[in-house]
């Protein structure tokens, strides 16, 4: 929280911010939404070995504040890729998709496009 404290008198509010590789529980969810509600989190492979706190948090995550990576090369999603690479980003996709109650991987795609279309725009 030591990020968090540090911005909320440096920044102002409206700022957007991504919190990449996101794995918090989920009352840093709440508490950045609470001063930065600009606040994106990115969720990477490292979601296959989410615990069930982190799974909570993510639930808790507005659907239109999720952002989905790869942080290729790194998280290895699973055991027969021994890297991550940019092409496995529908892997981690569908299992935010499952960890979301059933949520498509083509639904959870589009919505995070959709996402990062709008956090990366030119305010």
């Amino acid at each position: 929280m030591r990020c968090l404290d540090l911005l909320e008198y440096r920044v102002s509010s409206d700022q957007k911010i991504q919190l990449h590789c996101f794995t918090g529980p989920e009352s840093v969810v709440r508490d950045w939404l609470a001063l930065f509600p600009n606040t994106y989190f990115s969720v990477s492979g490292l979601v296959f070995q989410f615990n069930v706190n982190q799974q909570r948090a993510l639930q808790a995550i507005p659907q239109d504040h999720l952002l989905v990576e790869t942080d290729a090369p790194y998280f290895p999603v699973r055991k027969e890729f021994p890297c991550s690479a940019p092409h496995l980003l529908d892997v981690t996709a569908q299992r935010i998709g499952e960890l979301l109650g059933g949520m498509s991987m083509e639904d959870v795609m589009e919505l995070t496009e959709r996402n990062g279309k709008s956090f990366f725009q030119e305010s």
